[in-house]
């Protein structure tokens, strides 16, 4: 028989019951109904994964070409049925003659650019996969942008770029999108840091 306020999202509960190592039936089936004291614990990046989530980090870098532009992408399988958050999108100008005019594109690319990335324990926390849902790529020269242009930045030499500084401007990644960071400057390398994190989506999400 169904409860009032009955709570149908598991990952939650298995995060109260890995958390409190707790034994029996799921710890919290159902939502307080109107007004209800709390008291909260602290909940910081170690516990990402009793959350349900699994966190990355990799650097890519790509040289530039004469009259070429360097582009490196981070893309979702479409139909990977799993949500990925961007926390960090550091962007930094190394060693270069001169500074670059960069962008960020959100597109939904189908595929990858020309060179691939190894992503082999890119993961930060040991109790999670080794290697991640989406897939870091770079190229030489990208024609063209692909889908919404939503910065644009000079970056001078030896100058970092952090995209991301606060939680409401971290970039979610559902399947079938990705993330374009463009060197407009020609004949110059780009090179970003990226952390991001991953989950399988829930039933009520993917629709």
């Amino acid at each position: 028989m169904a409860r009032f306020n009955e709570i149908l999202a598991g990952r939650y509960n298995r995060f109260l019951q890995k958390l409190f190592v707790m034994k029996g039936a799921v710890p919290s089936p159902q939502l307080g109904g109107e007004v209800m004291p709390t008291l909260p614990f602290f909940s910081g990046v170690e516990h990402r994964y009793l959350e349900g989530w699994e966190r990355f980090a990799m650097f890519t870098f790509q040289n530039g070409g004469a009259a070429q532009n360097a582009t490196v992408r981070l893309r979702n399988p479409a139909g990977s049925n799993v949500v990925a958050v961007i926390e960090k999108l550091l962007d930094t100008n190394v060693a270069g003659a001169a500074a670059n005019n960069e962008q960020v594109w959100l597109s939904n690319a189908a595929g990858d650019l020309t060179t691939v990335s190894a992503m082999v324990n890119t993961r930060l926390d040991l109790r999670t996969r080794p290697q991640p849902t989406c897939v870091l790529s770079t190229t030489i020269n990208l024609a063209a942008g692909v889908g919404s242009q939503i910065a644009a930045y000079e970056l001078p030499t030896n100058v970092n770029y952090d995209f991301i500084v606060c939680e409401n401007q971290e970039l979610t990644v559902l399947p079938g999108a990705s993330y374009d960071v463009r060197n407009l400057t020609v004949n110059q390398s780009i090179a970003v840091t990226w952390v991001w994190r991953e989950r399988f989506l829930e039933d009520s999400e993917r629709s």
